[in-house]
């Protein structure tokens, strides 16, 4: 279980910054169940349209337990207008309550996509849900896909940051050839003042594969 540490929103900013291209949205995944405040804040205090991942039929039944897709507010400069959600996101940082999605999406069809990923199926034809945005699944599960598995699993999702098992660093997951590429750095990363443009490079990343897993029962450094 990731150790608690506190965080701040403007970490917590700088480091989507150097992880987000162009126009992409800013979108979290939320387990009500887990943390009401971070699934309904927006909602609430800024009015956004927030989607439940389940289907209209069972979405009022299981209003105060279901994940939520937020879209959330990002612009270049910290702070901002409604900018204190990642301020209550960075404190919530080891709580295992959500997942962050960069993506160029829309909110309509990243909805669709991540409630066919939620509502699957086993080799057997068994219905489930798969519980994706707990942060302890979704480490689990994600260095186990072939590269068609995460292409399909991603979608129209770029990246997904995820806290990590390491207090004070987080995962930025994404679709490779070979499966899905997860790299681990610290939250607050140095500032390299001779980069002109573009993200500056991870100091001293973790990448999490398969094989790692297979042979160690763990994340290894690389």
């Amino acid at each position: 279980m990731p150790t608690t540490i506190q965080t701040s929103g403007t970490d917590l900013h700088a480091f989507i910054a150097k992880r987000r291209r162009g126009s992409e949205r800013l979108y979290g995944v939320v387990d009500a169940a887990r943390d009401k405040q971070l699934a309904f804040e927006g909602s609430v205090k800024y009015e956004w349209r927030i989607e439940s991942l389940f289907e209209e039929g069972a979405a009022q039944r299981m209003r105060d337990v279901a994940p939520y897709v937020v879209p959330i507010t990002f612009e270049p400069d910290y702070p901002f207008d409604e900018s204190d959600y990642l301020d209550l996101w960075a404190k919530r940082i080891g709580g295992s309550n959500g997942i962050l999605l960069l993506t160029p999406s829309a909110p309509g069809p990243l909805r669709n996509h991540l409630r066919k990923v939620f509502s699957a199926h086993d080799a057997e034809g068994e219905s489930y849900y798969y519980r994706f945005y707990d942060p302890r699944v979704l480490r689990w599960s994600l260095p186990l896909y072939s590269g068609s598995e995460a292409r399909q699993f991603f979608g129209p999702v770029s990246r997904i940051v995820v806290e990590s098992e390491t207090a004070g660093s987080m995962l930025t997951c994404e679709p490779a050839g070979d499966g899905a590429r997860i790299i681990e750095s610290p939250l607050r990363e140095p500032v390299d003042k001779t980069e002109s443009q573009g993200p500056p490079p991870i100091q001293d990343p973790k990448t999490v594969t398969f094989a790692n897993l297979k042979s160690s029962g763990r994340y290894k450094r690389r």
